[in-house]
């Protein structure tokens, strides 16, 4: 049976200490593959940092609707074409917390996913959909 891990935050500063450590024993435990997920553009560059420096890793490149406010196109596309690049994400709604108001959630997630449209040249590219208190919002057509 092969390992996949889907939704890594390998990239944040809590693992700074023992980063290499952890990712070794992840490996060296029977994970093949991490998938490791941005949520700004702080986490977009580091995620791809980490996943260009470990062949088995990859990332996405998306921001979480906490940080829909400080969304930024032009980092998406600039980081979805990279090989180690497989989704845009973390993306979605979430309306438990409300960090970013609704409208700018809403549209900033549909910006998104209308960019992993455009981007979905590869036939696996995909997006990471982050939805919390917000079910039927997240299913209506944008």
């Amino acid at each position: 049976m092969k390992l996949f891990e889907t939704h890594a935050h390998l990239d944040l500063p809590d693992f700074d200490a023992d980063r290499e450590n952890l990712i070794n024993k992840c490996f060296s435990s029977g994970v093949e593959y991490i998938i490791n997920i941005a949520f700004n553009k702080e986490t977009a560059i580091s995620s791809l940092e980490l996943a260009i420096k470990h062949q088995h890793i990859f990332a996405t490149v998306g921001y979480h609707p906490h940080d829909a406010q400080d969304f930024d196109a032009e980092i998406i596309k600039k980081h979805a074409r990279e090989k180690k690049v497989v989704a845009i994400g973390e993306i979605g709604l979430d309306f438990f917390r409300n960090l970013s108001p609704y409208p700018v959630q809403r549209d900033v997630f549909a910006n998104q996913a209308h960019l992993a449209v455009e981007y979905a040249f590869r036939w696996w590219f995909t997006i990471v959909k982050r939805i919390r208190s917000a079910t039927i919002s997240s299913n209506k057509r944008a």
